[in-house]
């Protein structure tokens, strides 16, 4: 058995990543990224984007430091396409950039202030699993703590 060392040695990919943001004057901060690689018998396709309420706003909002969305879908053209049912797509089909898949979630994060430098941050995610060969909501609450010096 191969260490990841060993395994990343003989990997040879090749592909395209870019990563874009922009702050609309502190009123809306927007960012995404997209990754496309190639490699021997494998595609690694995923793209992921946020959108958040900028400095100039959230500072304005007692106990608020943090409010944004994001969407992110990893592994895209690897997952079956699914219906709206749950079901296996007739013809069996790949899932595409916007289709429901295990590898896509989207979700929620608000930022609450405890004190000057901690917050408490309240983080939803919606999501999907395969559970006896159909596609069911997988979506889970995260609570996190984050500290800034």
């Amino acid at each position: 058995m191969k260490s990841k060392d060993e395994y990343i040695d003989s990997l040879s990919v090749n592909g395209v990543f870019g990563r874009l943001g922009m702050d609309v004057f502190g009123v809306l901060s927007v960012s995404g990224s997209y990754l496309y690689m190639l490699g021997e018998n494998q595609k690694s396709q995923s793209y992921e984007g946020t959108a958040g309420i900028g400095e100039t706003i959230i500072s304005r909002i007692p106990k608020i430091n943090l409010a944004e969305v994001y969407l992110r879908n990893a592994n895209i053209g690897i997952y079956d396409k699914y219906d709206e049912k749950g079901n296996l797509a007739t013809p069996k089909q790949k899932a595409g950039r916007f289709d429901r898949s295990p590898g896509m979630y989207w979700g929620y994060r608000t930022g609450f202030e405890i004190t000057s430098g901690a917050s408490l941050i309240w983080d939803y995610r919606y999501g999907w699993k395969v559970e006896n060969g159909k596609l069911v909501s997988d979506n889970h609450m995260l609570l996190q703590t984050a500290l800034r010096f």
